[in-house]
């Protein structure tokens, strides 16, 4: 078990590669930005077996609180602990920086990971819906013609505003921009303003279908930015002929829920918030 490093990369994508239905698809120049990051809120263990990288986790930290962003270890070399081994160094490493609580979510569909964590103490907090719809069906009017987008490289990001549309984005969303600032990854940042006022903050990505990372709103006219959010979104999306939108969201917040119903998007998947208590 140690820090990985840029030299493990190859290895490390291999192993993602076996899990992209589990972890989600990511820019090999993302995973390269993580591991040459040398800032401590950054967390990227190996689990080396033979001088063979067989397992990796990512986690991040923002104050008391911290993400794991992934854990995964290769086919063939399950069921040999290596999963736990990870998970408890990294609880470890980040216990002893000051975090008391390490939050992750899993698919739920994915029932051995979710197994997984449960027997480490993890319990289920919440549910984050991914939310899809085609453009050409969204059916929403911008209601409001005072508002303007701008949409620019995420690395470019400073604004910080304060209503996140899932919980993660509190914890990942600063380490992400300070590793954007420094490395290359294809994410672009849809900022909607209302006047002089920063409304909401997108990232995503665009290509054959428009990912939305993170969604994050002023505490103010949340609702009525979103409906603007989506007139962006939508046309971005059909500039590049994107065949789907997605947008994850807390089904907790119903009033963004019902909106998103409204407009065309339907529940294409589900993940559970899972939390474990260190302190």
């Amino acid at each position: 078990m140690r820090k990985a490093s840029r030299r493990d990369l190859k290895q490390i994508i291999g192993i993602y590669s076996q899990y992209l239905n589990e972890l989600g698809k990511e820019n090999p120049y993302w995973l390269e930005a993580i591991l040459r990051s040398k800032s401590k809120r950054v967390i990227v263990l190996a689990c080396e077996y033979n001088k063979k990288v067989v397992g990796f986790i990512i986690a991040y930290k923002k104050g008391n609180e911290a993400y794991i962003e992934s854990l995964a270890v290769s086919n063939g070399y399950k069921g040999l602990g290596i999963g736990s081994k990870l998970l408890a160094e990294a609880e470890k490493i980040l216990a002893s920086r000051g975090v008391k609580t390490v939050y992750l979510s899993v698919k739920s569909w994915n029932i051995p990971a979710l197994n997984f964590y449960i027997s480490k103490n993890y319990s289920v907090r919440g549910i984050v819906l991914l939310m899809c719809a085609r453009p050409e069906e969204i059916t929403v009017v911008r209601n409001n013609e005072s508002y303007t987008a701008l949409d620019l490289n995420a690395g470019n990001i400073k604004t910080r505003i304060s209503k996140p549309l899932t919980w993660w984005s509190n914890l990942v969303d600063d380490v992400d921009r300070l590793i954007y600032r420094k490395f290359y990854r294809e994410e672009r940042a849809l900022i909607v303003r209302k006047g002089h006022s920063v409304k909401a903050l997108v990232m995503y990505t665009v290509n054959h279908d428009l990912v939305v990372d993170s969604m994050v709103f002023s505490s103010y006219s949340a609702l009525e930015a979103l409906t603007a959010v989506l007139h962006y979104l939508r046309n971005t999306a059909l500039a590049w002929k994107s065949r789907s939108i997605e947008i994850p969201v807390d089904a907790s917040k119903k009033k963004f829920v019902t909106l998103l119903k409204k407009a065309g998007f339907r529940v294409c998947e589900v993940e559970y918030l899972l939390y474990n208590n260190l302190l």
